[in-house]
């Protein structure tokens, strides 16, 4: 059969530098999880075209910028971490749109407003 999809997990890595927007281009992962680097930078909106992305975890990093409306895309996504970063803004009222959303940690950020009811 087919295989269900691939894992990337480069949690501690010593990864610096911004997450490269080629991970989007991987599009059989179902798992991607760089928690605990130096990465700085935004959250690239290409990620939106990794359609069988389940998890996206970029929890204790450095990264800034605003949480990309696209990832409302992703309407497998179940895990969503962006966990003790420096992003801005609100958090976008398109991840509403993820029904199979389970679990969403946006704390320890500079985000403002309030939680979609969406």
């Amino acid at each position: 059969g087919t295989p269900a999809g691939l894992l990337l997990f480069l949690n501690e890595c010593g990864l610096y530098g911004t997450l490269p927007w080629e991970l989007s281009l991987l599009s059989n992962v179902i798992s991607l999880q760089v928690r605990h680097n130096t990465l700085v930078g935004t959250v690239s909106k290409e990620l939106s075209q990794m359609s069988k992305l389940q998890e996206l975890v970029v929890s204790n990093n450095s990264l800034t910028g605003t949480i990309p409306t696209l990832l409302g895309q992703l309407t497998e996504l179940e895990w969503l971490d962006f966990y003790t970063n420096m992003m801005t803004g609100t958090i976008p009222t398109e991840l509403g749109l993820l029904t199979k959303l389970e679990y969403l940690d946006v704390d320890i950020n500079a985000l403002t407003g309030t939680i979609p009811t969406e």
